[in-house]
């Protein structure tokens, strides 16, 4: 989903609204990604940037998989 970044909150709000479970997040995105987390993963705040998010307990957690993967 192309979303441009000054809207990146709202569609993100709305991506989980209509079920969405975790997403994948590129450029221009990663730091607003990482604001909006509730819990990251030291992987995350290292980069303090994320590329991964997921919905658990109904927060949303982010992690960052560049390096690793």
């Amino acid at each position: 989903i192309a979303v441009p970044p000054d809207i990146f909150p709202d569609a993100l709000r709305q991506f989980r609204d209509n079920g969405g479970q975790g997403a994948n997040i590129t450029m221009p995105h990663k730091k607003i990604a990482y604001q909006l987390c509730n819990h990251t993963t030291p992987r995350a705040q290292q980069a303090q940037s994320v590329n991964t998010l997921f919905w658990k307990d109904n927060l949303l957690w982010g992690d960052n998989t560049d390096g690793h993967g």
